[in-house]
């Protein structure tokens, strides 16, 4: 019930923010200088805020390297001879001669021994 009552509260703040903020705006007399620097003011911010936002995508897309390709297919980390070998991956061909990492499981009817329980 909390949980929903303050996603209600997160979605409505903005809007109530810019109401409150555009009262105080309509109660204040300000000069036409003023109003002209203000709007500068926020074209300078919203034009920042676009070439950073910009910027940090096309960082977040060159810096992920690690995001293998449509012919690759993804090894998770798995240990080799008590040593931890790192996930990686590698082309479709090549994963085809690595060993399957996952412990296979045997079916009931399998003919071999099983450890049974004690108890």
């Amino acid at each position: 019930m909390i949980a929903a009552i303050l996603r209600i509260v997160l979605l409505l703040l903005p809007l109530v923010v810019l109401l409150l903020w555009l009262r105080y705006r309509m109660r204040t007399n300000r000069t036409e200088e003023e109003l002209e620097q203000e709007r500068a003011m926020l074209r300078k911010v919203v034009v920042t805020l676009l070439i950073v936002g910009a910027a940090a995508g096309i960082a977040l897309k060159f810096a992920d390297t690690n995001t293998g390709d449509a012919r690759t297919k993804y090894i998770p980390p798995h240990t080799e001879n008590g040593q931890v070998v790192p996930g990686r991956f590698l082309p479709v061909d090549e994963a085809a001669d690595e060993p399957e990492t996952a412990p296979k499981e045997t079916s009931p009817e399998s003919d071999e021994p099983r450890e049974q329980d004690p108890s």
